[in-house]
């Protein structure tokens, strides 16, 4: 019996040194910035929000595995504005211990009404295109965009 529970303690023991030796890694998940970026899009002629613009956050790792491996494709938060205008986005510090070399900011505008002929929706306002990630790791709160303003514009 002595025998029986001396092996059940040295195997506990055995066991908990093995897993106290382990070093935790970051490079299996994704951290965030404490920070957001947020911001509304409205029409600009009448100045009424709208509603189910789409954004994407696009974050740009340069993965560094050389030719011939498989590469994870880059993350993309999609969200969709509210009844206010308003979305906010998330930034991703770190990813699978990789680190981000920009952000790619895209609005998609399906839910506005085509024109006939040459016009079409165009926008001023808003994030730029691309966001520097020096930009982020610099901002100590909320990053608020200027309102994105959507028009009526000649196409051609």
């Amino acid at each position: 019996m002595k025998t029986y529970t001396l092996k059940q303690i040295l195997l506990l023991i055995t066991g908990l040194i093995s897993v106290s030796c382990t070093k935790y890694t970051s490079d299996n998940e994704i951290i965030y910035y404490d920070v957001y970026g947020e911001g509304y899009v409205y029409y600009r002629d009448t100045n009424v929000p709208i509603e189910g613009i789409e954004i994407q956050m696009k974050t740009d790792v340069d993965w560094q595995w050389g030719d011939g491996f498989i590469r994870p494709s880059n993350p993309v938060e999609t969200l969709k504005t509210d009844a206010n205008g308003y979305y906010r986005v998330h930034f991703i510090k770190k990813i699978y211990g990789k680190y981000p070399v920009r952000y790619l900011f895209v609005t998609y505008s399906e839910v506005l009404i085509p024109f006939a002929g040459d016009s079409c929706w165009t926008h001023s306002g808003g994030p730029e295109d691309e966001i520097s990630v020096n930009y982020i790791d610099k901002a100590k709160q909320t990053i608020k965009f200027d309102t994105m303003k959507y028009y009526k514009t000649n196409c051609y």
